[in-house]
C-alpha cells in the first residue's frame, strides 16, 4: 500500500486529487489546516485516509506534521504539495528567520522546508515521488528575490508558482532516485481568490471563472497523472490546448519554462535561510 501526503486536500484541487487517489492500494494522508472540513470530505473516499493539521505558514505547524509521520508511517510514498494561496494584502510573515509574504511561504518556502523534513520518510519508499502545484503564471518568468520581502508586491503569486518550478529542478538534481514533478491546472474553478479580493474586482473574477474555468475535477488531472504515472524527474504536467488553461493533460519538460540561471540564485537563497 502506499502512503500519499496531499496538503489541502480537504477542498478545491486537492480533494480531486485525493478522492482520485483513493483506493485500496493508496493510504491518503490529507495534510490540512481544517480537521474538521478534513474529516468530513475524508467519508467520501473509498480507501483508508487519515487527516492532519498542517499551515504552511508555521515552522513549528510542518516539523510537528513531519514528526508524527516519521513516529506513525514507516515511509512516504507520495508527496503532493498541492496547498496554496492567492493574497494580495501584503501580509508579512516571520518564517525561517525572516519576514517574507505570507504568498512566498505558503506557496514556496513552506512546501520546501516540509519536502526536506520528509525526505527520510521519502527514502524509505520503493520509487519515491514528490509533485510541485505550479501554476501558468508562474511561466517563464524571472526570479526576484526581492519582491519576496516587499508588501503588496504585485508578483508575488507568479514568483511563487516559478519558483515552484525551480524548487521541481533542483529537487530532481539533489535527490536523482526520486521522481520529482510539477503540475499545475489550467484555468479552473477554483476558490483561490475567495475571500483574498474584494469588491468589484472579485465579482469580476469569479464571474469569469465561473462561466469559464473548468471544473476541479478537470483541473486536477495534471497532479493525478503526475501521481500515477512513471515519468523522468523534471517532467511539468498541464493541459494541452489554448495556452495549457484547458483539455486533458500533457507532458512536458520544466526545462522549458524557466532559466537556469535561476537555479543556482534560488538554491543559495534557500541555503542561507537553512543555516
Amino acid at each position: 500500500m502506499q502512503n500519499i501526503v496531499v496538503t489541502g486536500g480537504n477542498r478545491g484541487l486537492g480533494y480531486e486529487i485525493a478522492q482520485a487517489l483513493s483506493d485500496q492500494q493508496n493510504h491518503i494522508i490529507i495534510a490540512c489546516r481544517d480537521v474538521a472540513h478534513g474529516n468530513a470530505v475524508a467519508k467520501n473516499f473509498a480507501g483508508s485516509s487519515e487527516v492532519l493539521e498542517l499551515n504552511l505558514c508555521s515552522e513549528q505547524s510542518i516539523t510537528s506534521f513531519s514528526e508524527y509521520l516519521a513516529h506513525h508511517y514507516s515511509q512516504i510514498d507520495v508527496l503532493m504539495n498541492n496547498a496554496g494561496i492567492f493574497d494580495n494584502s501584503g501580509q508579512q510573515l516571520p518564517f525561517m528567520g525572516q519576514h517574507f509574504s505570507n504568498v512566498w511561504v505558503t506557496n514556496t518556502l513552506g512546501p520546501y522546508l516540509l519536502t526536506k523534513q520528509l525526505t527520510p520518510l521519502l527514502e524509505r519508499a520503493q520509487q519515491p515521488k514528490c509533485v510541485f502545484m505550479s501554476s501558468v503564471v508562474g511561466h517563464h518568468k524571472r526570479l526576484n528575490l526581492q519582491a519576496v520581502t516587499e508588501q503588496g508586491h504585485s508578483e508575488m503569486y507568479g514568483q511563487s508558482k516559478y519558483a515552484d518550478l525551480l524548487l521541481t529542478e533542483l529537487f530532481s538534481k539533489k535527490q536523482p532516485n526520486w521522481q520529482v514533478l510539477a503540475a499545475h491546472p489550467g484555468y479552473s474553478n477554483t476558490a483561490i481568490f475567495d475571500g483574498r479580493i474584494s469588491g468589484w474586482k472579485k465579482q469580476i473574477i469569479r464571474h469569469l471563472t465561473n462561466r469559464l474555468g473548468q471544473s476541479p475535477k478537470k483541473g486536477a488531472q495534471s497532479a493525478i497523472l503526475a501521481i500515477k504515472q512513471d515519468l523522468p524527474s523534471g517532467s511539468y504536467i498541464g493541459p494541452k490546448y489554448l495556452n495549457e488553461l484547458y483539455g486533458p493533460p500533457r507532458v512536458q519538460h520544466i526545462q522549458n519554462y524557466i532559466h537556469q540561471e535561476d537555479l543556482p540564485l534560488l538554491n543559495q537563497f534557500l541555503n542561507e535561510l537553512s543555516k
